[in-house]
């Protein structure tokens, strides 16, 4: 590919990106004004958090069903491993035990099952099932709609932030 085409496509990408910029942060200060308003103030943070899962997945906006039903999926899980470990801890198992069941074990299923077994369907987005786990234990099991709507809602301001864009800029076509 000839110097100046690839100058011209970086241009074209960074020009994309820049509108997108613009974008997630008009998009993020109006949720975080919004946001006040809802009992769940205190884990804005979560929201935000999707938004990191979602861009590092590649931002691609038919995949936002995929992250939904996936995320749900982390929250189920996330109540497993609290549960379990729980569990272990209450009958006076060793920590070390915990943490190979609790971490080891209890991180291998998912993956295996979302990675390999569920791949190119709903439930196919892993960083979503570890990122449902790890929410549910900082939150110690408790209040599991809450976390889903705190998830449900950072997708949602991610893929709104895409949709926005596109329609401001056309997004770059990619030749890989």
């Amino acid at each position: 590919m000839p110097r100046w085409r690839v100058q011209k496509e970086v241009g074209i990408i960074k020009t994309y990106l820049t509108k997108m910029s613009i974008v997630i942060g008009a998009v993020c200060g109006a949720f975080a004004i919004l946001w006040q308003y809802t009992p769940y103030l205190d884990r804005q943070w979560i929201c935000f958090l999707m938004l990191v899962v979602f861009f590092a997945g590649g931002g691609v906006k038919k995949d936002y069903p995929n992250y939904l039903v996936t995320g749900a999926a982390s929250i189920i899980w996330g109540q497993i491993v609290v549960f379990v470990c729980a569990k272990m801890a209450a009958f006076g198992a060793d920590p070390i035990l915990i943490s190979i069941v609790g971490v080891g074990v209890l991180t291998a299923i998912p993956c295996y099952i979302h990675l390999v077994l569920l791949q190119n369907t709903l439930l196919d987005k892993v960083p979503m099932v570890f990122c449902g786990v790890a929410l549910s234990a900082q939150q110690g099991g408790q209040d599991p709609l809450g976390l889903a709507i705190c998830m449900l809602a950072g997708l949602t301001i991610a893929v709104l932030s895409v949709v926005l864009t596109d329609l401001w800029c056309p997004p770059p076509e990619t030749t890989t």
